[in-house]
């Protein structure tokens, strides 16, 4: 590897880690805020919390499928197992943290605890991915799939099903970007012109969000229908959703820097960060009541997003995680 490689590969590294560590920064951030409100966020806290949530996910799902090959191995072992042992031992603690009555549903793998919807759908991403990429206009295929798979009332939580649908076609696009070398096209898009266009789209969820848009509309999780959508409302808030998201991907494709920040090295620890953030939230909110205040919850939001950051984004912890996926490989590699 010639120096000037090994140059383009550091930048490219922190550049990404820039992207995700700013996305998990929003992430927890935003779970925050929603916990000390008692997910009753009306105000200042619903207009932000929709803002964000219009764009965090599918850039970070976006940024997922940027560094997916198309035929990986091991998927069972790197995704689909850490998924059930987390999973297992996220309901675990959460029932005893939440002083609940334990029982199969705490552990159910079918139904993911919280934020581990996301480990099982990007094990589903990487399983339809290389099946995917060989179908003719596969991105416009996927699109309208999601489009309209939206006004379908089973396609629900169940095995992470409609996020795993509604987020894929960001996955999709990531790892088309990456296979045809467009990246370096996106990131030398007009500055001032996707500033505009991000303006835009954001005053425009503002302006929903004054209209009563449902506050579980960005996050893709719930049928249109049951949301209060017609089906051609929700096809149409579909849509509406990608524009948004997409150009919310161009924009920090864009603007993020590519030489080293301080959010760099957590983007290097992103998976811990989100694993482990939210079973600390409901500890947290158990003890602290900081009441409606919209100033405090920022405030005490804030603080608790940099203290989660830096607890889960260390190196012990970091290491705890990579033996625990080392272990499951040994294991099930001498079993198989």
């Amino acid at each position: 590897m010639t120096k000037g490689m090994e140059i383009d590969l550091k930048v490219r590294s922190a550049y990404f880690d820039n992207i995700k560590g700013i996305m998990i920064f929003f992430v927890v951030f935003c779970h925050c805020v929603r916990l000390l409100s008692r997910s009753e966020e009306t105000g200042l806290l619903n207009y932000l919390i929709q803002v964000v949530y219009s764009f965090h996910m599918p850039v970070f799902v976006f940024v997922s499928g940027y560094f997916t090959k198309k035929h990986e191995e091991k998927l069972i072992v790197k995704y689909l197992i850490p998924y059930v042992v987390v999973n297992t031992i996220f309901g675990l603690l959460s029932s005893i943290i939440e002083r609940s009555a334990f029982g199969f549903h705490a552990i159910n793998p079918f139904f993911p605890n919280r934020t581990l919807w996301y480990l099982l759908s990007i094990f589903w991403w990487k399983v339809f991915l290389s099946h995917f990429v060989e179908l003719k206009y596969s991105i416009i295929v996927v699109f309208f799939l999601s489009i309209f798979s939206s006004c379908l009332s089973r396609v629900d939580g169940f095995l992470s099903i409609s996020r795993t649908i509604a987020f894929f076609p960001y996955f999709l696009a990531g790892n088309y970007l990456q296979s045809k070398g467009l990246m370096s096209y996106i990131r030398n898009y007009n500055k001032y012109r996707i500033l505009i266009l991000f303006l835009i789209v954001e005053t425009s969820v503002i302006f929903f969000t004054f209209q009563g848009l449902p506050r579980q509309a960005f996050e893709l999780s719930v049928p249109a229908v049951e949301l209060g959508f017609s089906f051609w409302q929700g096809v149409l808030f579909r849509a509406y959703s990608y524009i948004v998201g997409t150009v919310g991907i161009v924009f920090f494709l864009v603007y993020v820097p590519n030489k080293l920040i301080s959010l760099s090295y957590l983007g290097t620890r992103s998976i811990t960060v989100y694993l482990a953030h939210y079973l600390f939230l409901i500890m947290i909110n158990r003890v602290i009541n900081i009441g409606t205040s919209e100033v405090c919850i920022l405030i005490v939001s804030a603080l608790l997003t940099i203290v989660i950051c830096l607890m889960f984004g260390n190196d012990k912890i970091f290491r705890i995680y990579k033996q625990m996926i080392i272990f499951i490989d040994k294991h099930f590699s001498n079993n198989s």
